[in-house]
């Protein structure tokens, strides 16, 4: 297997682990949430990455950690997608003014940074409470700051889709606008932005780290990656492996992301030169 492979599925795995964490934990017998007599404690047959400074299971809240991580990512990159797809399609299809004022708020959302602006709304909203609100409100603040790249690819591709002689041809036997759409548009800006989806999941998980390392993400005691890397710090020198996880997990995630893009975006390439050979039904 290359090395490629071995990242993809070492990805997969994780993936895998951290949406099934409830039923580990009742294979196990364990409850992450109950504090336990063995606080710190080291790696053993009951507990297989030991306990925290309060004697929770730590691979327990390495993989519900995970679970929110991943979901925060999502969920911020599909916001991020469909606004994105949705404001970069109407101003490619529109023209005119409409298209000149979306650029331009396109192009003042690129501007601004984004972390720090993550980290205002973040400070400014307090707590964000239990894992599910957590997850959403944390979403939200991502995937309303990341659209604007995927608005810029959209429309650009919108308005290459609209000079192809398919869609002139829709068009002149009276398609309706949404059968345009429907048939003709979103069949083709698919697969690109299912690649631009990927990229921001991987960027998403990293923007979830970085806020939750920082107190403004995730509230304890519900776990993230972050949180776990920034509660395993003090106790970096007893307990090494409560630091490294957290950053294995996230950097092996993200690179899997990568790899996987890296072929789809050649192919995604290769698909866009053949749009005037290619008509959908």
């Amino acid at each position: 297997m290359s090395l490629r492979g071995a990242l993809m599925a070492s990805a997969a795995a994780i993936a895998i682990m951290c949406l099934g964490v409830d039923a580990i934990d009742t294979f196990l017998g364990i409850d992450p949430w109950t504090l336990g007599p063995e606080t710190g404690a080291v790696p053993s047959l009951e507990h297989p990455l030991g306990t925290d400074e309060l004697g929770r299971d730590q691979l327990s809240r390495l993989l519900h950690g995970g679970r929110v991580s991943l979901a925060v990512a999502v969920l911020g990159a599909l916001i991020a997608v469909s606004l994105g797809t949705l404001l970069g399609a109407l101003a490619g299809l529109a023209g005119g003014w409409l298209e000149g004022s979306l650029m331009r708020m396109v192009e003042i959302g690129i501007a601004l940074p984004k972390l720090p602006f993550m980290l205002l709304l973040s400070g400014l909203q307090g707590p964000l409470g239990g894992e599910g609100t957590a997850v959403f409100r944390l979403g939200l603040i991502i995937g309303v700051l990341s659209w604007m790249d995927v608005a810029r690819m959209a429309r650009a591709m919108t308005r290459d889709i609209r000079r192809r002689p398919f869609f002139r041809a829709a068009e002149g036997l009276g398609l309706s606008s949404w059968s345009l759409v429907r048939l003709h548009l979103v069949p083709h800006l698919a697969p690109t932005l299912g690649v631009g989806l990927a990229l921001d999941v991987g960027e998403n998980v990293l923007y979830e780290s970085a806020l939750s390392y920082l107190g403004l993400g995730v509230s304890p005691p519900t776990p993230s990656w972050g949180t776990l890397l920034a509660q395993g710090l003090p106790a970096a020198r007893a307990a090494p492996h409560m630091v490294f996880l957290p950053g294995l997990l996230t950097v092996l995630v993200v690179g899997a992301l990568h790899a996987w893009v890296d072929p789809a975006r050649r192919r995604g390439a290769a698909d866009l030169s053949n749009f005037s050979t290619r008509v959908p039904h």
